[in-house]
């Protein structure tokens, strides 16, 4: 069983995510959690004309040791679910650090509005965050799930 954090995003962080859902031009906003609070990690990076190299980007920045979070804006029209929301949490990274934000991603997503979110991802190591592994990822999240012989009648 799973248990769910009670930390609370920082209005520092939630003003953030609301001006990029709602005047664009930001790819992926980095989210720590520092005393007991979800915080903004830096100034958003900005949105291009490529999410491969936007991706390419975030994943160049990862520190070993050191988890984070990303809330990552997918190229599409689907204005309600455009962002995924993806977990760092490195091997070797402390285990309170690791137990803290594995226990917080739900609430995370729950406060800034789970509509807003089409996908989660998760990585503990370098490889885990290239670029093939997530469209991989975002291919097999895509597809319909199976019908049974009654639900296609």
């Amino acid at each position: 069983m799973t248990h769910t954090s009670r930390i609370p995003v920082s209005d520092e962080l939630e003003n953030a995510f609301a001006k990029a859902r709602t005047e664009g031009g930001v790819r992926s906003i980095k989210v720590l959690i520092d005393n007991e609070n979800l915080i903004l990690g830096g100034q958003p990076n900005p949105l291009t004309n490529s999410m491969k190299d936007d991706w390419n980007k975030l994943s160049s920045s990862l520190e070993a040791k050191k988890p984070c979070y990303y809330l990552f804006k997918l190229d599409t029209t689907d204005q309600a679910s455009q962002w995924v929301l993806l977990s760092w949490v490195p091997d070797g990274s402390p285990v309170k650090d690791r137990m803290m934000y594995a226990s917080t991603r739900d609430a995370l997503k729950k406060q800034l509005g789970l509509s807003f979110f089409a996908d989660t991802y998760h990585g503990s190591e370098k490889n885990d965050f290239t670029w093939d592994s997530f469209s991989s990822h975002r291919d097999k999240s895509a597809a319909p799930a199976p019908y049974t012989a009654a639900e296609v009648q």
